[in-house]
């Protein structure tokens, strides 16, 4: 009867224990989200602004561009830099609005409008979605679809 009852609670000790592990990795991949669509959030804003600094911290320093334009040579937080610059110098009161976020783990889609003025005065509205791969808290790769 003693050896059943130590069996019965080894199991529930197991079962117990394999269920807070899970509850420890949803809590984990929960936090890892929350914190990338807070990261994603930044580096629109940052871009808004024209502030390639404020990207030190956001954008690993080897990350990839699959989408940077030809005009630029550089790679990693150096490429993403100076895409910011262009964009400051070709665009004056840029605003983008996220229109939804979603992400998973380690990837953020990012649905965006976006609205600047031109060097001309003409005013421009881009919607696009972003997607962005995170990995220690900071964009690693990058995947741009943008219509004007």
């Amino acid at each position: 009867m003693k050896s059943k009852f130590t069996s019965q609670c080894l199991i529930i000790g197991c079962l117990l224990g394999l269920i807070s592990c899970q509850v420890s990795v949803k809590r984990t991949i929960n936090n890892e989200t929350f914190r990338n669509k807070a990261i994603a959030e930044k580096i629109f804003a940052a871009f808004d602004l024209g502030d390639p600094d404020a990207l030190d911290n956001l954008i690993a320093k080897n990350a990839i561009d699959h989408s940077k334009p030809e005009e630029i040579k550089s790679n990693g937080l150096q490429a993403s830099k100076e895409l910011c610059k262009m964009q400051k110098f070709m665009y004056s009161k840029m605003k983008s609005t996220i229109n939804k976020i979603i992400a998973e783990g380690d990837m953020v889609a990012v649905y965006f409008t976006s609205k600047a003025t031109d060097n001309t005065g003409e005013e421009i509205k881009t919607d696009g979605v972003d997607i962005i791969k995170f990995k220690d808290g900071k964009a690693i790769e990058h995947w741009a679809f943008t219509i004007m």
